[in-house]
């Protein structure tokens, strides 16, 4: 997961420009560390901070579901190999004759009441 966050950061952060919604909010923070008492290089670092912060963020949180997606596959998978393993497997005792009762036994305990036979 900790690769795929960052490839996803990369992707992310090239998209970051000047011109995107995150590059504008560049100004609007460094203001805000500003009105706050921060010098203009100190807020301008801090917001940089918190835009690196937002994309790996968002990275993560691709990583995530990428993650999540190709264990829903794998699980789906798994699934279907468990359903055909058990349906070849009952076919199989089927044909050998397992798993069926054996002639006489269930006439034999249904005719001595005295034996008890106990199941759980």
């Amino acid at each position: 997961m900790q690769t795929q966050s960052k490839v996803h950061y990369s992707h992310l952060a090239e998209q970051v420009t000047v011109t995107s919604p995150l590059g504008q909010l560049l100004p609007r923070i460094s203001a805000f560390f500003m009105a706050h008492g921060a010098s203009a290089e100190a807020a301008r670092r801090a917001a940089l901070q918190v835009i690196a912060g937002l994309v790996q963020r968002q990275a993560t949180v691709l990583a995530i579901q990428d993650a999540f997606f190709f264990a829903a596959i794998f699980v789906g998978v798994a699934l279907i190999a468990t359903l055909l393993v058990r349906e070849k497997r009952a076919s199989t005792q089927r044909s050998h004759g397992i798993g069926a009762p054996a002639e006489g036994v269930e006439e034999e305990l249904s005719a001595s009441p005295d034996k008890a036979v106990e199941v759980f």
